[in-house]
């Protein structure tokens, strides 16, 4: 009984180490960045809140067009807008994602 506490805490102080020299890998050597140029985004919620702030983060990255879905078609547009004066390709549909049946007839 001892020796099974001892290997389980062995255990957790072993895991412990390995997510710390992780971490400590990763801040001297990053992940590398992924290139987005060519990929087509695609945003539920575009029009505000996280969904419109993803969308002008992504825009900054250039990537080949973005697809804004959301269920306010004045908020989509002044996104879709502000995306494309990144140089961005933008578009945009009224959609509630919550309705499964709008969803497949885009």
């Amino acid at each position: 009984m001892v020796f099974e506490k001892l290997r389980s805490a062995g255990a957790l102080l072993w895991r412990i180490f390995v997510m710390i020299l992780h971490d400590v890998f990763r801040k001297i050597v990053p992940a590398p960045k992924k290139n987005i140029s060519s990929d087509i985004i695609l945003i539920t919620g575009g029009g505000r809140g996280i969904g419109r702030r993803l969308a002008l983060h992504f825009a900054k990255f250039h990537p080949k067009h973005i697809i804004l879905w959301g269920r306010t078609q004045k908020t989509l547009a002044q996104t879709a807008r502000d995306v494309q004066d990144e140089g961005v390709n933008c578009a945009y549909m009224v959609c509630d994602v919550s309705a499964r049946e709008q969803v497949y007839s885009l």
